[in-house]
């Protein structure tokens, strides 16, 4: 029953999910997941901190007792209901990488009302069994009663006892977290707060993806566009609920595609040194609808061309363009159209295609002068590319952060490698050796340079 109560809260059906996933994701039953699932059982639980093993402990000791007092499986259950609960999350929630979310914690916390019951119940049923056993040895004598008597009553302090005992040190190490907490709520809440009292109109309608004390201390009523206090946002992309919600103002933690996003505008911002429940260093209050321009995705946007000559270009996802460039790439993994802002001002909507493997296509060039290659990329997902010219390895282009979605950058063939009229250029995508570690590489729009007048030839 408690099982099945169990599913039903966290997964929606009643019976176990676990074997749909065990044949659609075998992947996710890998050692490194199971660990990731043992570290949050362990200590990344939302509240009760490791109280969970403590409990677990006491259940399999009460099992094990019962198994050798009374043979048989009775015990069987509560020797192995807690190891098989770790296991079932594991193949339930993936964790990638070990990160830890609202959704995965809440499966963790299910398991605790249930370690209980199970706790109790087996307690009960060993002081049961024992004083049953006690008071049928009508040979033993009172000393010896009184002995299992006291064994028994220890037993039961210690199964009791471990988990209360374990709770203060395990408290005692969530105060650090806990003030850093406080001291974020004063830095970074407070203030942004502040400002939306008095900067911000009472019947402006305000979104975020702060909820908890930033609701407390604005005295507003503010949309809750994460999900945690909202079902209407459960589920929902949160650049399209936003706006769909009639909101006026979003307050969120600043990352890439917030600020990239086309739709809000920054109009304040509050920084801490020390952000313990984000990766954000900035909460942001963005205004919802931009003045910002969209702008022609066949310029580029931040590269600047001093002393150089737009030779070529390819725009990546446009049929014809390609053709004409004798553009491939395999594996092709996907296709897609993004929005996003390239710059503070501008905004670019731009095609590109996805690869696991290497692009390669054919341009412009001018012998004997350095070819200057100019790409927009995906800045969330950087990589890197073996560049290679006419069959000759070049060298390594890491893409770097930036500000926003669309990035650009320059990588220089030395006029050494060009020996004609045009070029075949190659990109090998190189796994996990970029700035950021990934598998895929995105190219939206390159641009093909040479230096004005005569040849220069970069070492």
């Amino acid at each position: 029953i408690a099982w099945g109560g169990y599913n039903q809260v966290t997964t929606g059906r009643l019976l176990p999910s676990a074997f749909y996933v065990v044949f659609q994701q075998p992947q996710m039953l890998d050692a490194a997941n199971l660990g990731a699932v043992w570290n949050g059982y362990l200590k990344e639980t939302s509240f009760f901190n490791g109280f969970q093993v403590a409990i677990s402990v006491s259940i399999m000791v009460t099992g094990v007792y019962y198994l050798i007092r009374h043979g048989g499986v009775h015990g069987a259950p509560l020797v192995f209901f807690p190891p098989a609960l770790i296991y079932v999350v594991s193949i339930l929630v993936p964790f990638p990488q070990a990160q830890w979310t609202y959704e995965s914690r809440q499966h963790l916390d299910a398991i605790l009302p249930i370690l209980l019951v199970l706790l109790v119940l087996g307690v009960a049923w060993v002081w049961d069994a024992s004083v049953a056993y006690i008071e049928g040895q009508e040979r033993l004598d009172s000393q010896m009663r009184g002995h299992l008597q006291f064994t028994l009553a220890l037993a039961v302090v210690f199964l009791l006892g471990v988990p209360l005992a374990g709770a203060p040190y395990l408290w005692s190490q969530l105060m650090p977290e806990y003030s850093r907490n406080v001291r974020n709520v004063a830095e970074v809440t407070i203030p942004m707060a502040q400002w939306l009292n008095t900067e911000v109109g009472p019947e402006a309608r305000i979104a975020t993806l702060s909820p908890g004390a930033m609701r407390y201390f604005s005295g507003r009523d503010l949309t809750d566009a994460t999900g945690l206090n909202n079902a209407e946002a459960i589920g929902e992309p949160v650049f399209e609920y936003v706006p769909a919600s009639g909101a006026d103002y979003v307050v969120a933690y600043d990352n890439l595609y917030i600020r990239s996003w086309p739709g809000y505008e920054e109009v304040a911002s509050v920084a801490t040194q020390d952000n313990s429940i984000l990766e954000g260093s900035r909460l942001v209050t963005y205004r919802v609808g931009s003045s910002a321009q969209e702008a022609d995705k066949n310029q580029v946007q931040a590269f600047i061309p001093s002393g150089l000559t737009l030779i070529d270009s390819l725009d990546v996802g446009d049929i014809d363009d390609e053709a004409a460039h004798s553009w491939e790439a395999e594996p092709l993994t996907d296709t897609q159209r993004r929005t996003y802002r390239a710059g503070p001002d501008a905004v670019v909507a731009d095609d590109a295609h996805v690869t696991s493997g290497y692009e390669s296509f054919r341009v412009r060039s001018v012998p004997g002068k350095d070819l200057t290659i100019v790409k927009r990329y995906d800045a969330a997902v950087r990589g890197a590319v073996r560049v290679i010219a006419n069959g000759q390895v070049v060298g390594l282009w890491r893409f770097p952060p930036r500000r926003y979605f669309f990035g650009e950058d320059q990588f220089v063939v030395p006029g050494r490698f060009i020996g004609g009229g045009t070029t075949l250029l190659r990109f090998e995508n190189i796994p996990g050796d970029g700035d950021a570690a990934v598998n895929n590489i995105a190219s939206y729009y390159y641009w093909l340079y040479v230096p004005n007048g005569g040849a220069s030839d970069t070492p």
